[in-house]
This record gives structure tokens, sequence and C-alpha cells, in this order.
């Protein structure tokens, strides 16, 4: 009785019969080639305490290729009324995610967030509540690395993007896995 009881815990403890590993492959585009900039609005007008209404947080989400998974970095989440995040940036009232001027310390600071690659990246923007209720999203949508700065750096520009509000949540499907 005790030989089985000894198997099963080296079993469970990675001991004798280790028959191979898992390994995560999630996706996972983060690196230090390529900045990252957006603006959102929110019925058409900057976002602000008033015009932000129920939306409290503006997300992008990088999606793979085949749109079954979603990456979201600490970066790209950012308060709807920008004037109160220190991550986001407000240009003559317009609210940016802009990682060449606000980041993290990612990458040293150089505003880099994602891998550069062959072909586009697709994204989406969502919307949501303090409790993380769908508010709004865009779709899902694709947009091309172009060099800036004559070439020197890499920047990943969306397309602006314009919230509605207070229509009771809206399907935004993105998967659960992060």
């Amino acid at each position: 009785m005790k030989v089985p009881k000894l198997v099963l815990l080296m079993a469970l403890t990675g001991g004798v019969l280790e028959a191979g590993c898992v390994r995560d492959e999630r996706f996972n585009p983060s690196g230090c080639d390529v900045q990252v900039r957006g603006q959102w609005f929110v019925e058409g007008q900057n976002p602000n305490m008033m015009t932000c209404q129920d939306i409290a947080l503006v997300e992008l989400a990088i999606i793979d290729d085949v749109e079954t998974e979603f990456w979201s970095a600490p970066e790209f989440t950012l308060k709807c009324d920008a004037a109160t995040d220190s991550n986001a940036t407000v240009i003559d009232g317009g609210a940016f995610l802009d990682t060449l001027t606000v980041t993290r310390g990612r990458c040293g600071g150089t505003g880099a967030i994602l891998k550069d690659r062959e072909g586009p990246y697709k994204y989406r923007w969502r919307a949501t509540t303090s409790q993380n209720f769908i508010v709004d999203c865009s779709p899902i949508l694709s947009q091309g690395i172009v060099p800036i700065d004559g070439g020197t750096q890499l920047l990943l520009e969306l397309l602006p993007v314009d919230f509605a509000t207070g229509d009771g949540g809206v399907e935004c499907p993105l998967p659960d896995i992060l």
C-alpha cells in the first residue's frame, strides 16, 4: 500500500513519472521595437468627467491573427477621463494612448512596447464601467507598423475610436485568455 502512495506523490510533485511538460504558449506580442499611439472620443467629444458618463476605463487589446487570443498591457488600460490618468496624454483636451510620451519604464522608457513583425497588427478598443461591464467596443481592425523620425523608430498608429455611452452594454466578444 505504501508504494502506490509514494508513486502517486512523486507523480504529483513532478518526480519519477514525468511524461513531458506543458508550456504556456499564449499570444504575447510584447517587445521593445514598436511604439503605440491612438486617440479616443466619447459621443464625438473629448473625454472628461462629464462626457465619459459611465465609462471608467478605456482598453486597447492587441489580437492574434486568428482572433482567438488577445494581449492587453497595463499601459493599454487608461481612465476614460485621461486628465486624471498620469499614464495618458492629453493634448488640447484630446485623450491619447501614446507610449512614446508616457511609459511605465518598459524597455528603458523608449515608448516601444510591441515586437516588430511582418504584416499588420489586429486590435480592438473597448470601454468598460468601474465594474468591468462593457459599455462599448470597436470592431476588430488591422493596422500596419510605420517608420517615424526618418525611419529610426517604429509606430503602430491606431485609428481614433468614438465610444457611445449609456446604451446598456454591447456584445464585444474577445477571448477570456489574457
